[in-house]
């Protein structure tokens, strides 16, 4: 079910891509969150290219097919990783992150710029604002879950 949430949200940006923006001159790179490697996009990647864009599903480090170790692996990695594919590129790009990639396409994006960046796309993804972590919005996110649990509960108890 999850997979299929993910995919019809997925297939929603893709429109709002082609709809808001004819920029198939640009490269997409898509950055997956914590728990993935590129290989989430497999089935993502083809229909975009089959629309025309250029598209790069990247492994951030210690993730997918890169085989360093995690515990040595910081936020400034995962940037560099994204700054490094982005400069590769000529023109700009646009960054899409997913879930804690969402974070990694935002630090990016202050690295490389207006005149690097065209567009950043979230997709159920994190949006720090300064000084905010994936932690910091996860705590605030169960913390929301809680007090609407007990408001449902209350509600419930009143309606008996």
């Amino acid at each position: 079910m999850k997979r299929i949430y993910f995919l019809l949200s997925l297939c929603l940006s893709v429109t709002a891509i082609t709809t808001f923006s004819q920029s198939l001159d640009k490269t997409l790179i898509l950055v997956h969150g914590a728990g993935h490697g590129s290989w989430c996009w497999k089935k993502v990647v083809p229909l975009l290219e089959a629309k025309g864009y250029k598209v790069i599903a990247l492994d951030l480090p210690s993730r997918g097919d890169d085989t360093a170790k995690l515990a040595s692996i910081t936020l400034d990695d995962d940037v560099k990783s994204v700054t490094d594919a982005a400069n590769a590129i000529d023109g700009k790009v646009i960054l899409l992150g997913h879930s804690s990639g969402g974070v990694v396409i935002s630090q990016a994006a202050e690295l490389l710029g207006p005149e690097k960046i065209d567009k950043l796309i979230y997709l159920d993804a994190f949006l720090p604002q300064n000084g905010e972590s994936v932690f910091s919005l996860g705590e605030k996110i169960e913390e929301s879950n809680k007090n609407e649990f007990r408001t449902r509960r209350k509600t419930r108890r009143c309606s008996n």
